[in-house]
């Protein structure tokens, strides 16, 4: 659904835009005793509160993986619940929505991304 709905490119997209229009705002503040104003955009996503439910009802047959698999499935809902949190109206994303922001989020869904190729092409 990730890929479908092309949520990377999206989030590339506000910061790239974000990016020229704070460049724009710096450009123009003469004022060297004040940090200029910066542009937010907010990025909201509605989720499923059961969006893990599989995940969560085998939560204590983990152990029974073996290997990197293990942490690299850990590892990508880690990194899920995290965008997931900051997608929220009352996350960072949705509540302000800067610059930092949007590529801290854009860093792990691309390493969550990574970890669902590496997970899906392996053998069970």
């Amino acid at each position: 659904m990730i890929r479908k709905r092309d949520y990377l490119n999206q989030l590339k997209s506000v910061r790239a835009q974000l990016t020229e229009i704070n460049n724009q705002i710096a450009s123009t503040h003469s004022d060297d005793e004040t940090t200029p104003n910066t542009a937010n955009h907010a990025f909201v996503v509605a989720v499923s509160s059961d969006y893990c439910k599989i995940y969560k009802a085998n939560l204590d047959k983990l152990g029974m993986i073996k290997g990197t698999q293990l942490s690299k499935i850990v590892n990508f809902y880690s990194l899920i619940e995290s965008i997931i949190l900051d997608a929220k109206p009352d996350g960072i994303l949705g509540s302000r929505g800067s610059v930092e922001d949007y590529s801290e989020v854009i860093e792990f869904l691309d390493d969550a991304l990574k970890l669902a190729d590496e997970l899906s092409t392996q053998k069970a």
